[in-house]
């Protein structure tokens, strides 16, 4: 009877462990999406300002530099390109990335996907970084998009869990499609 009383008990802890460590991730996940989240509506946000007005090429470099109150969110940089999504201004540690490599620009974000699939950093290397892009507007058509990027290891996303463990010998992971 103990053997069949001991067994039944670890399967039981086993399932309640499982069952909470379910939940510590669907916290995470929630947490992490919803920071994902905010920083795209403040990419929408500010595109959408963009509408109505009309700008050259120096116009659009200094429209973004005003926008560097989103860098602290997107610490590798924003930037605009244009409707064929050629680079046409860029800001942060991308820019000087860009200046080095005429034909480098963050990866594009599928259409339904907030974010696309990881890329090395530049601002800290050999750590994966994402980028959003959404569409700016003009008189009902699409003349651009503002691109901007993030170190996922950094303090607004995943950097207060890089050291987290779960009990004793857990693990947090982190894996692209």
């Amino acid at each position: 009877l103990a053997p069949g009383a001991s067994y039944q008990f670890e399967q039981l802890a086993d399932a309640t462990i499982g069952s909470q460590q379910v939940e510590v991730a669907r916290s995470m996940v929630q947490e992490i999406d919803g920071k994902v989240r905010i920083a795209h509506d403040l990419l929408s946000a500010c595109a959408a300002h963009v509408e109505g007005e009309t700008f050259d090429q120096g116009g659009i470099q200094a429209w973004l530099e005003r926008q560097d109150h989103l860098l602290p969110s997107f610490s590798e940089g924003l930037q605009v390109t244009d409707a064929q999504h050629r680079v046409i201004a860029s800001l942060g540690p991308f820019e000087q990335e860009r200046l080095e490599k005429a034909d480098y620009a963050f990866p594009l974000t599928e259409a339904n996907r907030l974010v696309s699939l990881p890329f090395e950093s530049l601002s800290t290397p050999n750590q994966p970084a994402v980028a959003q892009t959404v569409p700016i507007q003009a008189k009902g058509h699409v003349w651009g998009y503002l691109s901007g990027a993030f170190d996922l290891f950094g303090p607004r996303y995943l950097g207060s869990y890089s050291g987290r463990q779960l009990r004793q010998e857990g693990y947090f992971s982190l894996t692209a499609p």
